[in-house]
């Protein structure tokens, strides 16, 4: 009786210690949840935040052994280093997340992940591998009929065959992710939607249609609460007055952003909108004022210490240094951008900065060193299938090489610009037949 007592009393205690480990379980788990969703939540203003909750989160999941928030906290890491630019720490996390999603046969997270992956392939201007992981993820949603999904994999389609001047296909694909969401009502995807085929207008120069999405998206946004995305349509109407040379509403548009990314505390955007506004002065010629801003930017991305915004502004001196006639000081600022840019593989920054120091050496007539800068910018965009800037880089070639005396390889350039000036106006005429056809 004793004995039956004792198994009885083990038996009591042992449901009671189960219904206590289901209990920390379910507190664990309650408490990663909280994590994940905090720090998805930081991600866009303070991605050091988000990865500090997403370090939190893995920490705990991997207490707990639970594969699938193992899973969703690398995914989480991920994406915020890489909005640190540290992308092969992202897409260590990001391979992780795959892993782990890919075990469990979760399909909507292995396509979110296939999409993060292509956007730090995207950052790092591997246009091709970027396509082929946003594809990969857009087909995904579209067995799935997740339809956010879908419409963010078309914007994702978008951005990446803009950046190596498929304008049309670019254009094709925003607006289908236009469309889904509003369909799905969702003002943010409109938002951002509006922003992105604005931002298509004033890579292509049509200034007008440009102001014409950007106006609406601020329209909108004034009378909401989504202070970011009214700040990215405020410093998107500056860069067009910029192009269109109206210094003073550049800078009143760009000051406005900077108020609204201050207050959201949006510290990366702040530091953008810093190097924006001395990018104006720039080319107002206020060297002194532009001198100022870019220090301010630099000076404000060492607290936050991302490799992309050391390699912007470093660009943006170098290229105020060669305006100043202070060759070295450029060369010394162009040098430190490409290392920056080379340890994150940011490769279209690479090439333009490489375009820089060609420029930095011709005006020091030291021109062999042009020569090798260009080849290696021109070598570079063509590796990148870019078709866009690949003509002006030709010009650059052919008038170094004729400066030191290679007519010959002047010759072989010049006939290369022509043939890329003609691809370029192809491109274009596909871009505006594909506007005609969606009805823009």
């Amino acid at each position: 009786m004793k004995r039956l007592l004792l198994i009885v009393a083990a038996s009591v205690i042992a449901l009671c210690a189960t219904a206590q480990d289901r209990a920390v379980v379910a507190n664990n788990e309650d408490q990663i949840k909280k994590l994940i969703f905090e720090a998805n939540s930081a991600l866009g203003a303070d991605p050091a935040k988000a990865e500090m909750l997403g370090n939190q989160a893995l920490l705990q999941a991997r207490e707990a052994k639970d594969l699938t928030y193992i899973a969703q906290a690398s995914l989480m890491l991920g994406r915020s280093m890489s909005r640190q630019g540290r992308y092969a720490e992202a897409i260590t996390s990001l391979d992780t997340a795959l892993v782990y999603f890919t075990k469990n046969n979760n399909k909507a997270f292995l396509a979110s992940t296939q999409g993060a992956i292509g956007s730090v392939q995207l950052e790092q201007g591997d246009y091709n591998g970027a396509i082929v992981h946003f594809k990969s993820a857009m087909e995904a949603y579209q067995v799935l009929g997740l339809k956010g999904g879908m419409a963010g994999s078309y914007n994702q389609m978008g951005m990446a065959n803009s950046m190596i001047g498929n304008h049309s296909e670019s254009l094709s694909y925003y607006i289908k992710a236009l469309n889904l969401y509003k369909e799905l009502k969702r003002p943010s995807g409109i938002t951002m939607m509006q922003n992105n085929i604005g931002d298509l207008m004033l890579q292509q120069g049509e200034y007008d249609e440009a102001l014409t999405y950007f106006k609406k998206v601020m329209e909108e946004q004034s009378k909401g609460e989504d202070v970011i995305s009214l700040g990215i349509a405020y410093i998107n109407m500056g860069l067009v007055m910029h192009k269109k040379n109206d210094y003073a509403e550049a800078i009143r548009y760009h000051a406005k952003a900077l108020e609204l990314f201050e207050k959201a505390g949006d510290k990366k955007n702040a530091m953008f909108t810093l190097k924006s506004i001395g990018d104006v002065y720039v080319s107002k010629k206020d060297y002194p004022k532009a001198q100022q801003f870019l220090e301010r930017a630099l000076a404000a991305n060492q607290t936050l210490n991302t490799k992309d915004g050391f390699g912007s502004c470093y660009t943006a001196l170098g290229e105020l240094c060669i305006l100043q006639h202070k060759y070295d000081d450029a060369k010394r600022y162009l040098s430190q951008a490409e290392t920056v840019y080379t340890e994150i593989n940011e490769r279209v920054s690479i090439i333009n900065v490489l375009r820089l120091a060609g420029n930095a050496n011709v005006e020091d007539k030291t021109y062999e060193a042009a020569v090798i800068y260009y080849t290696r910018a021109l070598e570079l965009a063509d590796a990148l299938h870019l078709a866009k800037g690949t003509s002006e880089l030709c010009k650059m070639l052919a008038n170094a090489h004729l400066a030191v005396g290679n007519v010959d390889m002047a010759d072989t350039y010049t006939k290369q610009l022509e043939n890329r000036l003609e691809k370029e106006r192809q491109n274009s005429e596909l871009a505006a037949e594909a506007r005609r056809l969606q009805g823009q």
